[in-house]
């Protein structure tokens, strides 16, 4: 790398193959663009400059009116949901004329480099990018798409029915006992999120393949470039399996430098299996609530952690009141986890048995003399790709009360 006196405001170069000097663009920031990353696609090419302009093309749209307007507009955009719920738009373009941003330029993970945080310049809870060919990403994990804006990443269908041992008019611990049926879908792009997640702690980067048809995913997994084998996850009736063995087989493979000789054998000198997987697990952990129940040198087992899920911890109740969830058992005839026809994984409950809590902190519940009250809860929930929930809860309540109580109501 060489600086350069004047040389047309360019401020950097580097040597192409042909002896030449390549020369680099300057850093924008003048009046309304700003320089906020670049696009650096070959050697062939020089590397450009992201510029974002801080003034929005069009304000107060819904998401898909935002969309829209993205689709038609000519380029690439930058999509940022404000605080109110509301999306704005706002134009980003390269410093080379003409050059468009495409999607396979934030599938290739080593031709955009995101420098600067535009949620930071703009205000706002989310930054999206729409990319000249009309795809929509994440901007700060832009190696998945989404399909529209508002992709939810889990979204929970769930049927209570529950039996209040100590009546609706006691607090207390364990107080709630009944079933749970219901489903809950994992979009693919969460599960791609949490393998980026993954690469960022490990170093490797990983490609997830859904293979419906087989009921299967692939993660196809690579170090600086070079594949070093591929990991399974396939659905059972108690969670994931996860068979690493195509990734210890590729690693040994290296190892013994029959792919890339030297160059394979210093490549495998930093590939820790251990630490590859457990980068995977515990991502999987937090963002899906999937936790290891045993494993092998070869092979994970990770089940639904049901107690963890963000939509059944606790449950809102109407003023202010909650229920906490002390224990979900499931039979495992009962659990079925299959990929949909996108590739999205769905986990189906039936006759889960629930213990839960009115007062997590207070005495353990007493039958009531007048026997028990019953409630039926039924939930819907998202939770969106900013990872803020949406829930709604409906409850039927069925009371039991004393001859005495009746004649109290009937006046």
């Amino acid at each position: 790398m060489g600086n350069v006196g004047n040389s047309n405001n360019y401020n950097k170069y580097t040597i192409g193959q042909d002896n030449t000097k390549v020369y680099k663009q300057p850093i924008i920031q003048e009046g309304n663009e700003i320089s906020i990353g670049s696009s650096d696609r070959s050697i062939w090419e020089r590397e450009d400059t992201l510029i974002f302009n801080k003034i929005p093309l069009k304000k107060g749209l819904t998401d898909k009116e935002a969309e829209e307007f993205a689709k038609k507009n000519s380029g690439a955009e930058i999509i940022i949901r404000e605080q109110d719920g509301t999306y704005s738009v706002y134009s980003i373009k390269t410093s080379e004329e003409g050059k468009t941003i495409n999607n396979k330029d934030f599938e290739n993970i080593n031709v955009i480099d995101i420098t600067k945080d535009v949620l930071k310049i703009v205000g706002g809870k989310k930054a999206y990018i729409s990319t000249s060919d009309n795809t929509f990403r994440t901007f700060d994990k832009a190696s998945f798409s989404l399909d529209f804006l508002e992709d939810d990443f889990i979204s929970t269908n769930i049927n209570l029915n529950l039996q209040d041992i100590d009546g609706i008019d006691t607090s207390s611990k364990k107080d709630l006992k009944g079933s749970l049926n219901g489903n809950i879908t994992i979009d693919k792009d969460l599960i791609k999120y949490s393998l980026q997640n993954a690469e960022n702690q490990t170093g490797v980067d990983f490609d997830l393949q859904a293979d419906p048809k087989n009921n299967q995913y692939i993660v196809k997994c690579y170090y600086s470039g070079v594949p070093i084998g591929d990991i399974a996850i396939t659905p059972t009736s108690t969670g994931l399996k996860l068979n690493v063995s195509g990734l210890a087989a590729g690693a040994k493979y290296i190892v013994g430098g029959a792919t890339l000789g030297v160059t394979g054998v210093a490549i495998a000198s930093q590939i820790n299996l251990g630490k590859i997987v457990e980068g995977i697990t515990n991502n999987f952990s937090k963002d899906m609530g999937f936790k290891v129940k045993s494993n092998s040198d070869t092979e994970y087992i990770l089940e639904p952690d049901f107690k963890s899920n963000a939509f059944l911890k606790e449950i809102q109740l109407k003023d202010n009141n909650k229920i906490k969830i002390e224990e979900i058992n499931v039979n495992p005839n009962d659990l079925k986890i299959k990929l949909d026809e996108y590739g999205n994984l769905v986990v189906d409950i039936k006759k889960a048995e629930v213990i839960a809590s009115t007062n997590p902190d207070g005495q353990i519940a007493k039958q009531d003399e007048e026997g028990s009250d019953y409630l039926n809860i039924k939930l819907k929930g998202e939770l969106r790709n900013d990872f803020q929930a949406k829930v709604n809860t409906t409850i039927d309540l069925n009371v039991n009360i004393t001859n005495e109580e009746k004649k109290l109501f009937s006046k």
